[in-house]
């Protein structure tokens, strides 16, 4: 529960966050690397073994600090989900680093914030949050690749009936029919 959280804990989560922000910054080309394939990185003169390492101990670090306000089962979801939605948003290794930071960092905000004032467990708040921005990213992104015009039809259909228009009939008799194809 958040209110379990401490002083201590959120300095200790803010100092690995730091320790294992600057251990990606300085790494950032080997752990890319190596993680794409090791083999070629072994050949270029990429000490894979110290990067797997390296990453190793960051995975562990943030998960110890972590373990007080997630607790041990939801660790693994929380590290994993931001990671995946961010994979769905984009096909770049930088912006997808940058995207899951953002959903994991602004997740974790949120869920704890509204963990407290619904007065329930801040592990379970912020892996559900993350679990319903990743549907509805999935969502999007399935509707926006199967087809455009179905999203550009969602769209007008939703200010139509923020809107209370009666247009917004005739926007669902489009909509089926574009999905009919």
């Amino acid at each position: 529960n958040i209110l379990g959280v401490t002083w201590t804990d959120v300095a200790v989560i803010a100092a690995v966050t730091a320790l294992v922000a600057a251990g990606v910054f300085f790494a950032y080309k080997q752990l890319l690397f190596t993680t794409f394939d090791s083999e070629v990185a072994r050949v270029y003169g990429v000490r894979t073994e110290w990067m797997d390492t390296l990453f190793a101990l960051m995975l562990a670090a943030a998960i110890i600090a972590s373990m007080q306000v997630l607790g041990v089962t939801l660790i693994a979801a929380a590290l994993v989900i931001p990671a995946i939605t961010a994979r769905l948003l984009t096909d770049s290794f930088n912006r997808m680093v940058l995207f899951s930071t953002v959903i994991g960092a602004a997740s974790g905000v949120f869920g704890m914030y509204l963990s407290y004032y619904v007065d329930v467990a801040s592990g379970a708040t912020i892996v559900l949050l993350q679990s319903s921005i990743f549907a509805v990213v999935l969502a999007v992104v399935s509707v926006v690749v199967v087809n455009p015009m179905v999203m550009i039809s969602l769209l007008v259909l939703v200010v139509d009936l923020l809107s209370m228009k009666k247009i917004a009939a005739y926007q669902c008799v489009n909509l089926i029919e574009i999905l009919k194809f």
